[in-house]
């Protein structure tokens, strides 16, 4: 008597084998090996980390939208523009609680202990977050989109956010050459920040505004002053130049920041740039002297740091206004102050 056709798996059509050796009074069925992996069965994530996955994104979450409101305080936004980030940070506080103490009874915290911290009686606490209500609340959770460009830009022309772009990438690239500088590796300054290593990096590649809060921690944990990048960040959130600052210091910083930005190059590779229009005391004297640089000066110096002049002229004329009028002040291009040696004038 013959059998008919062996049976098949329903996922690889492959003919079921029987099991081997089935136990005694043990019933069992045809299998195939594409039902079930070779190996250990992977460990599924536990509890804490399931808990610690959903806070790094509600504090990412948290990061990009502070700075988002930073940019729109600094760029004078608008009441409503201000007012309605409040409930989505409220929603992103909220996430986070839940997401904390979930993590913390999975740790094994009690719930007395954990209600301390959110000025909460531990009964509230318990009906408030219950592990179902937790868990139902990190699985419907949608991370908020960014705030649409056209109402968080302004009046801003095309040509002010080319230019704002434009700084951005500058202030990255002055962070970066800081980061190298200082040696330090960038999942070390991630924990001097209480951030992630991605944040670190997609903000010194240019990819997201730095805020100032943000540059701030940035250049001290580098050993850096952060005064130093001020100009350089108030530009890249297309701020204008401050009224109650002094405008001489600001333009100096603000070369000195175009000059990390790309590379810090040295007197002598600058005076080579320029076609030698430019002596070694002159570019000294424009970086640190007390005094203001002509614009013939500032010019070539910014043409060579990668920055058109159109976006260090308005720095340089708040400069020129703020000069003292018993001291001389040079005018665009006048020829009295001009930084060409002699000997190239024929």
């Amino acid at each position: 008597m013959t059998s008919g056709p062996p049976s098949r798996c329903a996922s690889c059509r492959l003919p079921l084998r029987p099991p081997s050796s089935p136990a005694p009074q043990q019933r069992s069925s045809p299998c195939c090996t594409c039902a079930r992996p070779s190996g250990p069965e992977p460990e599924a994530p536990s509890p804490q980390a399931r808990y610690q996955e959903h806070i790094l994104d509600i504090a990412e979450d948290l990061l990009r939208q502070a700075a988002d409101l930073h940019e729109d305080a600094f760029n004078d936004g608008s009441t409503a523009d201000l007012l309605r980030y409040k409930p989505v940070l409220q929603r992103l506080l909220d996430d986070l609680d839940a997401a904390v103490v979930g993590r913390g009874r999975a740790m094994g915290e009690r719930s007395k202990d954990l209600a301390v911290h959110l000025a909460l009686s531990p009964e509230t606490l318990r009906k408030k977050l219950t592990p179902e209500k937790i868990d139902r609340r990190l699985a419907d959770r949608t991370r908020p989109a960014p705030m649409p460009r056209a109402s968080r830009s302004g009046q801003q022309s095309e040509e002010e956010r080319i230019a704002t772009r434009s700084n951005r990438r500058r202030l990255a690239a002055a962070l970066s050459y800081m980061q190298r500088a200082s040696k330090r590796p960038q999942n070390r300054l991630a924990q001097d920040l209480n951030t992630s290593p991605s944040y670190i990096s997609r903000m010194m590649s240019g990819e997201r505004p730095a805020s100032w809060v943000h540059v701030r921690q940035l250049a001290e944990a580098c050993g850096y002053d952060p005064e130093l990048l001020r100009p350089l960040c108030n530009a890249a959130l297309g701020s204008p130049v401050p009224s109650d600052v002094d405008a001489l210091a600001y333009l100096k910083r603000f070369l000195k920041a175009l000059r990390m930005s790309v590379g810090q190059p040295s007197d002598e590779t600058l005076m080579q740039d320029t076609g030698h229009c430019l002596t070694r005391e002159t570019i000294k004297a424009a970086f640190e002297g007390p005094h203001l640089p002509s614009w013939a000066t500032t010019r070539r110096l910014a043409a060579v740091l990668s920055c058109p002049e159109e976006d260090v002229r308005p720095l340089w004329r708040a400069a020129k206004s703020a000069v003292s009028p018993r001291t001389e002040k040079p005018d665009e291009d006048d020829p009295r102050y001009s930084t060409i040696p002699a000997d190239a004038m024929g």
